[in-house]
């Protein structure tokens, strides 16, 4: 939200702030744990492919192209967990609807809904269809793909839930006010 918008605020309950502050440990500690999966399948992915890259004397360019994406990723991955956990230590306002702002779109949360719903099956399916990695050396890469969609699914979920629970409460959003006075919105 910028600044120029005019926004009402209203203080936050204690039980809307556990809400909240479950919320944002949540998707904190799933997009940590996300970044963690990431560096696994690299590791993974690497030592599998260096013979197949070997093979076409492609190994330096491949392995560079693998670990790029993987601090690409893990960057947004490990910047948002760190966020995330730092402002449920914050203090936190509502934001009323009205005014110049918008409540989220009811569209978006449901596709959040569906992309849980998905990934998460995506993921158990490939955790059991792998034997969790006890089958031979060729499932263990599965284990950390699958925690990884877990993972995203759960994520996508507990935005869309969050949203709904905005709505139950008319929010529009949650301000999060840090110890450097800066005042940022949560979705």
């Amino acid at each position: 939200m910028s600044k120029s918008q005019k926004i009402e605020k209203r203080k936050l309950q204690p039980d809307e702030i556990k809400r909240v502050r479950i919320d944002l440990a949540t998707r904190g500690w799933l997009s940590l744990l996300s970044a963690l999966m990431v560096v696994i399948y690299a590791i993974i992915l690497t030592s599998h492919g260096i013979p197949i890259f070997a093979d076409r004397g492609i190994t330096g360019l491949c392995v560079a192209a693998i670990w790029i994406a993987v601090i690409a990723v893990d960057f947004g991955l490990v910047r948002s967990g760190l966020q995330f956990l730092t402002w449920r230590k914050g203090n936190h306002m509502g934001v009323l609807k009205g005014g110049d702002v918008s409540s989220p779109n009811i569209f978006d949360d449901l596709v959040n809904f569906a992309i849980c719903i998905v990934f998460v099956a995506f993921g158990i399916t490939v955790l059991i269809t792998g034997k969790l990695g006890l089958g031979d050396i060729k499932t263990i890469p599965q284990i950390p793909l699958s925690i990884l969609s877990i993972a995203f699914g759960l994520t996508s979920g507990e935005t869309a839930a969050i949203h709904f629970w905005f709505r139950r409460r008319g929010l529009v959003d949650v301000l999060h006010k840090i110890d450097d006075n800066t005042e940022t919105g949560e979705s």
